[in-house]
């Protein structure tokens, strides 16, 4: 016990020092424009941006590792400070007696405590889950991380990055062989960076290892920034949905098999998740304020700044965004002109045209949506449909939020052409299947040629069909099931394996049911909620297209930001009868399969290594977890009619 209680300590003083380095730096830039209820992940994605380019600043300036973590500290006192002082804001809030933004402050600690305790139990969870097999934070280290996870050492380029900002190596030196830091995006190693900077720490371990002190710091570091769409699936649910949805969406993420894993794997994927999921709900709530598209481009810099699959959800962001203005405007005037050749047809025949069919359009002119085709509807939140939420956004938005994107990216880019061109083994990889190990020699068309000639045609249409079909398809579970003797333990065990590959395990198997029934519900109301997935998944036809081998698009690859999106949905099911059982029942099932899958899992088989001790204070973790999150939701259940998690205000 001694152990954990050490363990236990140490992550609540680092819980405290991330929030303090990350959230006031951002936050105290941002606008009293900004849609309040987005201030605490906006201001906490600023922040990592903040400091993470602080963090490579320092280096390059060649201070002393004692002056680096003086500046870091006071450039965190710096935003603490523009906080208390409401130098952030300039708006309609500063009330003139200095308080301004300090009210952007003081939510995430006074008013956000029920999100706080959720969000540290989920982070000491993660961490005491990789401090693997007696619950020593001395044990945390890169090998048995890989043992957990059974994953291959992806997670060490991040860890490498950290090293190359605070030890001030030369980018142009290959961590393995054709591997540079270039061929990952940054910002979750700069970030870390940050962190070694306040703390004055340095690996000194080879490139394939880690120092266990040093390497807990990082664990910690990684799982609170994969922690994160917690935060972000709170803050919506609780916007969109209500308060009770919010805890529920917390709880709901947080105890599936998929989440668990990638939170505790320190990659930057479900970080690059917060990011755009945040980038995402503020540009649907800009309400045409420039600064608001502005910080949107920000965001979503950001979130392929953390990793590149976030370019596919960019591009279809900014597809269905010019499809909203401008396909649906012709697709009306299309049907306008067909409703006229019906009238016209009707009338040569002799038929009386006096006005319209019921699915034709009125006489004024509006479509059977109730949607002018002759203008486009407000840029509000009304009940038009996802489908005109961006209709009247103005060419202005989507340009600065383009330019600030594309402003952000910029110097990564150039950065990483004059280093020199990267390794093309991960595109030829998922592209055209290549899995040789050299093949940065093979011409880019001599590649395709190669897919071609091996495939052909037919094949590659196959590949399509099977990667359409892979993400929700069953059969594979229930085959390997069936072969093993319908085991319930290697059942579970299996559950835990496939969801980190198949969507429809990913939620845990009741998970993908329970969000179709949550979106036919009473919360299928929620514009904003509806727009923000159709958006998300504009990423799979892309992706689709893209991955040559067949079932290969799995969810490790590509499924993050509308994996966090599309569970805003499942809360839903606790309006409908019945449907407390249904989330409690789901709820059990995914702690059975993330228990027996780590304690029975091929890779870790906790029962056999772990220490006893260590595996009990697990599954209390997990108790605890539920209960308090059971508490709130009653809590939330008695105050209903009141204010409870106050928000500094909800736009109309």
């Amino acid at each position: 016990m001694s152990l954990f209680l050490e363990l236990g300590l140490y992550t609540l003083v680092l819980y405290g020092i991330f929030w303090l380095l990350f959230y006031p730096i951002g936050v105290s830039l941002l606008s009293s424009q900004l849609p309040p209820y987005l201030r605490v992940p906006t201001g906490l994605c600023l922040g990592i941006l903040i400091q993470g380019v602080f963090a490579v600043l320092l280096q390059m300036l060649g201070i002393t590792p004692v002056m680096r973590s003086i500046s870091t500290a006071c450039l965190a006192l710096l935003g603490l400070t523009l906080c208390r002082r409401g130098k952030g804001s300039r708006g309609k809030e500063s009330s003139g007696k200095g308080k301004g933004v300090a009210l952007d402050c003081r939510p995430h600690w006074q008013r956000w405590g029920s999100l706080h305790l959720m969000f540290f139990l989920f982070l000491l969870f993660c961490v005491h889950s990789a401090a693997f097999p007696d619950g020593d934070l001395r044990s945390s280290s890169a090998e048995v991380t890989q043992l957990l996870t059974g994953l291959p050492t992806d997670h060490l380029i991040t860890y490498n990055t950290a090293r190359f900002v605070v030890e001030g190596i030369s980018p142009s030196i290959e961590v393995v062989p054709t591997w540079r830091v270039t061929e990952r995006a940054p910002m979750a190693g700069m970030a870390v960076a940050s962190v070694f900077h306040f703390l004055k720490l340095s690996e000194t371990a080879h490139w394939l290892g880690s120092s266990p002190g040093v390497y807990y710091i990082f664990q910690s570091a990684m799982s609170f920034f994969n922690c994160l769409p917690l935060l972000a699936v709170f803050v919506l649910a609780n916007e969109y949905l209500g308060r009770r949805e919010g805890i529920l969406g917390v709880l709901l993420l947080g105890m599936s098999p998929f989440f668990v894993l990638n939170a505790i794997y320190p990659w930057p994927k479900m970080m690059m998740a917060f990011f755009f999921i945040t980038a995402l709900a503020l540009c649907l709530d800009a309400r045409d304020k420039p600064g608001n598209f502005v910080l949107c481009g920000i965001l979503m810099a950001g979130a392929y700044l953390c990793h590149s699959i976030a370019l596919f959800y960019i591009v279809g962001f900014f597809l269905f965004v010019i499809f909203s203005r401008y396909g649906m405007r012709l697709l009306e005037r299309l049907q306008g002109g067909l409703a006229a050749l019906r009238r016209a047809s009707s009338t040569s025949s002799g038929t009386s045209s006096s006005g319209p069919s019921s699915s034709g359009l009125s006489s004024s002119g509006l479509s059977s949506s109730g949607l002018s085709s002759s203008g486009p509807a407000s840029f509000g939140l009304g009940e038009e449909g996802p489908r005109n939420m961006f209709a009247a956004l103005s060419i202005k938005g989507i340009l600065l939020t383009a330019m600030s994107c594309g402003a952000l990216l910029l110097p990564w880019l150039l950065f990483t052409a004059w280093l020199g061109a990267s390794s093309r083994r991960l595109l030829y990889m998922h592209a055209f299947c290549i899995l040789d190990y050299d093949v940065d020699a093979v011409p880019l068309l001599s590649a395709m040629q190669r897919y071609y000639n091996e495939f052909g045609l037919s094949g590659i249409l196959y590949t399509r069909w099977s990667n359409l079909l892979y993400p929700v398809d069953p059969f594979p579970l229930i085959g390997d099931v069936y072969r093993h003797g319908l085991s319930l333990t290697y059942l579970l065990e299996r559950l835990s394996h496939y969801s980190f590959y198949a969507l429809v395990f990913a939620y845990g198997p009741l998970g993908l049911p329970l969000i179709a029934l949550g979106f036919v519900s009473a919360c299928r109301k929620s514009i904003r909620l509806q727009t923000m997935s159709a958006i998300l998944l504009t990423a799979f036809p892309f992706m689709l297209l893209i991955f040559g081998c067949a079932s290969y698009l799995t969810n490790h690859i590509w499924v993050y930001p509308l994996f966090v999106g599309m569970l805003l949905w499942m809360p839903c099911v606790y309006r409908l009868p019945s449907g407390a059982v249904a989330l409690a029942l789901h709820l059990g099932v995914n702690i059975a399969v993330i228990v027996f899958g780590f304690w029975f899992g091929k890779q870790t088989s906790a029962y056999l290594h772990g220490d006893g001790q260590y595996l009990a204070i697990q599954v209390a973790l997990l108790f605890v977890i539920v209960l308090t999150s059971s508490w709130l939701l009653y809590k939330a259940e008695a105050a209903e009619s009141g204010d409870f998690l106050e928000t500094e205000g909800r736009p109309g």
